[in-house]
């Protein structure tokens, strides 16, 4: 009985150090504080991600944005942090100034020691409204009219 016992015990042991030891890493983005922008000027937002496994001391998470139309020949790295951190953890991001418009951009994390690769999330550089002043008058100096805008191909 008492070696029934021993080995169930050392059984138990090695399952639960084989199970943290070798648990698989995963990268996962939680939420973005922007799923949009407008073209032109530079976006922050935030990309907050989970993860599971153990990663090196060094290790980076990096934010990466594809290309206008979802590839990752050769993203563009929009932020990242140094570090093992907790789940929920925000990566400060920037959308480059004058990206160009389009709608099938995504988002990964990636980390680098190791080597992980999160899903990816979609975001999209909408046009900057267009104004029209509905008339082809001349408006003097000092005259006033009222501008309309309308989004077009975007929000």
């Amino acid at each position: 009985m008492k070696t029934i016992f021993k080995i169930t015990i050392i059984t138990l042991y090695m399952l639960f150090v084989a199970e943290n030891v070798f648990a698989a890493n995963t990268l996962a983005i939680n939420s973005m504080t922007k799923s949009d922008a407008c073209f032109g000027p530079a976006v922050s937002f935030n990309v907050i991600f989970q993860k599971t496994g153990n990663y090196t001391s060094g290790n980076k998470f990096i934010a990466q944005l594809s290309d206008a139309s979802g590839g990752w020949g050769s993203p563009i790295n929009i932020g990242s942090i140094t570090s093992t951190v907790s789940n929920g953890y925000p990566i400060p991001s920037i959308i480059p100034a004058n990206t160009s418009v389009g709608s099938g951009y995504k988002i990964r994390v990636v980390s680098t020691t190791p080597v992980i690769i999160s899903n990816s999330v979609s975001f999209i550089i909408n046009p900057l409204p267009l104004a029209n002043a509905g008339s082809s008058s001349a408006i003097c100096i000092g005259s006033s009219i009222t501008l309309g805008t309308t989004a077009v191909g975007g929000n």
